[in-house]
């Protein structure tokens, strides 16, 4: 203790007592001071010998994201968000509640939200991983996001905490790719069948937002306006609500003999999302002809050859030396 002397006349003395600052966020605080006689000098009565003095903290702590944004593809499956104590120190348990907020990314469809999940602080635990769990589907989308809150319940607030940055932003990175295509095209086609249906559509995966394709049928052997009528690049758009196309190729029948003849179809990316993979973006079509081929027949007076013959010939003349 510290001895106190009063001088003749004097009625007051000031004490000073060092108090300590520190970082600490701490609760309200107490001690002590008292007084007594010091025995065997002078008969003095003590009143009022004892004060309590509050120390009264004027610390604050930050608790926050770090960091704020994240990014993730979707068949990763987890995302690992950090809390952590900032700044300052603990010395009492501070309670946060963490939620998720769905913007573009749509909770359950795209993301397993969080709704005040409780976060605990103390002069022990300075920092939290909370998993937030991605939904993995097959739909082609547009990149997603949502967002992550802290926020303290009013029955624990603490006015020395504070949260910064109390927000943090994800990005979900889509990883499908729909697939359209030419489905089931026939490999040959007898010329007289008139016409030809083509089927194009989504083979997998599903389309979110508008795509636009262009169909063609382009000549091989076969001729565009003598054999079949062409298509050039016939747009065919397919969204969440269409997800196929008919398209009819016309065959043009004629009398002449011919060997079988193709023509090419192919399907191409006008516009919209570029990871669409086209496959099978091709297919080659035989027209197989219907004609009887023709028959020649040849005579001569002075050999008496005659014969019919399934051949090209320039010249009876030609046909007849090949009967012979």
């Amino acid at each position: 203790g510290e001895t106190i002397k009063f001088e003749v006349e004097e009625t007051r003395k000031d004490l000073s007592i060092i108090i300590v600052d520190d970082e600490a966020l701490e609760e309200l605080e107490y001690f002590n001071v008292s007084i007594r006689a010091v025995p065997g000098v002078f008969p003095v009565v003590v009143k009022n010998s004892q004060a309590l003095v509050e120390i009264v903290d004027n610390d604050f702590a930050v608790i926050g994201f770090s960091p704020v944004t994240y990014s993730t593809k979707e068949d990763q499956n987890a995302l690992s968000i950090s809390v952590l104590l900032m700044y300052g120190t603990l010395q009492r348990s501070v309670q946060v509640q963490l939620s998720t907020n769905q913007d573009s990314a749509t909770e359950s469809s795209d993301f397993v939200g969080k709704d005040k999940q409780l976060l605990v602080f103390d002069s022990s635990t300075s920092t939290h991983q909370v998993t937030v769990d991605i939904v993995q589907d097959n739909t082609n989308e547009l990149t997603e996001s949502f967002s992550v809150k802290l926020e303290m319940d009013d029955s624990a607030r603490e006015p020395g905490v504070l949260l910064i940055p109390g927000n943090a932003f994800v990005t979900i990175l889509d990883d499908d790719n729909a697939v359209i295509g030419f489905d089931g095209v026939p490999k040959t086609i007898a010329e007289n069948a008139g016409s030809l249906e083509v089927s194009v559509r989504v083979l997998s995966g599903s389309v979110e937002r508008e795509v636009v394709v262009g169909l063609s049928a382009l000549s091989g052997s076969a001729t565009v306006g003598v054999d079949f009528e062409g298509i050039n690049n016939r747009a065919l758009t397919f969204d969440k609500d269409t997800s196929s196309h008919k398209v009819v190729v016309s065959v043009i029948d004629d009398s002449a003999f011919e060997e079988g003849e193709q023509f090419l179809l192919l399907v191409s990316l006008i516009s919209g999302d570029t990871s669409i993979l086209l496959s099978p973006a091709s297919a080659t079509v035989t027209i197989e002809d219907d004609d009887e081929s023709p028959v020649v027949q040849c005579y001569t007076a002075s050999s008496g050859c005659s014969g019919d013959a399934d051949i090209e010939v320039d010249s009876i003349e030609e046909c007849c030396r090949n009967s012979l």
